[in-house]
């Protein structure tokens, strides 16, 4: 798993990411993920599933049963450098 996420960054530190990130007067969450003019803006609910199937999809991989699938790591990928 240490080769998906970037050096000294933590399954906690990714998912505690989200609460650093601005919301909308409706609630939804804008993420700026450090390109160019980028936003995405994503709802709360779809946050919190989110957050739950990165958590599971990350314990997994650190207890060797099973691997990270590619939108789980482009999740990271994604979320390593937004702000």
């Amino acid at each position: 798993m240490g080769e998906i996420m970037k050096e000294g960054m933590t399954a906690q530190d990714l998912l505690d990411k989200f609460n650093q990130f601005r919301r909308t007067p409706k609630g939804n969450v804008i993420i700026h993920p450090g390109l160019p003019a980028n936003l995405i803006e994503l709802k709360e609910d779809f946050i919190q599933d989110l957050k739950r199937e990165l958590q599971t999809s990350i314990g997994m991989a650190a207890m060797g049963i099973d691997d990270m699938n590619a939108t789980t790591k482009f999740v990271i990928f994604m979320l390593e450098d937004a702000y």
